[in-house]
């Protein structure tokens, strides 16, 4: 006869599960009035079944997923194919679905890309994931072309490195990739070869003050700042606010 219950593929019954999922269970045990295998019907109880398998062997198994969270029946069937008399029935196995967690990754400043799971998004974004699954995240520094980088300078757990790896809690979350924002610096002497300026261009924190100097070449004399800075002074300081030419 059908086994009374129904057991996972690996022979390790699964009552607690998560939604989303896929698992498989298993009956078997059911003979057919001449020694044949019989037909197997899997009803999961949320008013989908599997329809009558392909005839196998004494037992067979199907996988199932449930979208939403509860507490379901699940049940097999056999039937003889040759007659499509019922043979058995199962008990009842009962299955407890948790529901998904809705994990948030985000980013500050907003509206910076990232990567979870090799595909790629814009944040912020909501996932809805099992408790206890882990997922791969990866953020680097963005440039948007006009002078203005977002240094990636880490994630929650402290982890700078840019890829990072996130085990889904048991309740919701946000996950925030930092970064810092960053302006462009261009330095440059007029005419070419007459003189220098110091520092050399280059990426600065949104707010960081830099001294700029300017000095002469030999024979010429240094006259003053244009751009961001003016007048004869050097050095002076210049507090990056925006990207800058001096």
């Amino acid at each position: 006869m059908l086994r009374g219950e129904l057991d996972a593929a690996n022979e390790c019954p699964v009552t607690s599960i998560v939604a989303g999922t896929s698992y498989t269970y298993q009956a078997d045990s059911a003979q057919t009035g001449t020694g044949g295998a019989p037909q197997y019907q899997f009803n999961w109880g949320d008013g989908t079944n599997t329809g009558w398998l392909p005839v196998g062997n004494t037992w067979a198994n199907a996988s199932h997923t449930w979208s939403a969270a509860g507490t379901y029946t699940v049940t097999a069937q056999a039937q003889d194919p040759s007659d499509n008399v019922a043979i058995a029935t199962s008990n009842g196995f009962t299955v407890t679905v948790a529901p998904l967690v809705p994990i948030t990754i985000a980013t500050y400043p907003v509206n910076l890309s990232y990567t979870v799971d090799g595909t790629g998004y814009s944040s912020p974004h909501t996932f809805q994931w099992a408790p206890g699954t882990q997922h791969s995240l990866t953020a680097a520094t963005q440039n948007n072309g006009n002078g203005t980088q977002y240094a990636f300078t880490g994630w929650p757990d402290g982890n700078t490195t840019g890829a990072d790896t996130i085990t889904v809690p048991n309740t919701a979350a946000t996950w925030t990739a930092s970064f810092t924002v960053q302006y462009y610096l261009t330095t440059s002497a007029a005419p070419a070869g007459e003189g220098s300026v110091s520092p050399a261009s280059g990426w600065y924190n949104s707010g960081q003050v830099v001294s700029v100097s300017g000095s002469a070449s030999t024979g010429y004399a240094f006259t003053g700042f244009s751009g961001a800075l003016s007048g004869g002074a050097t050095p002076q300081n210049l507090t990056m606010t925006a990207p800058a030419s001096v």
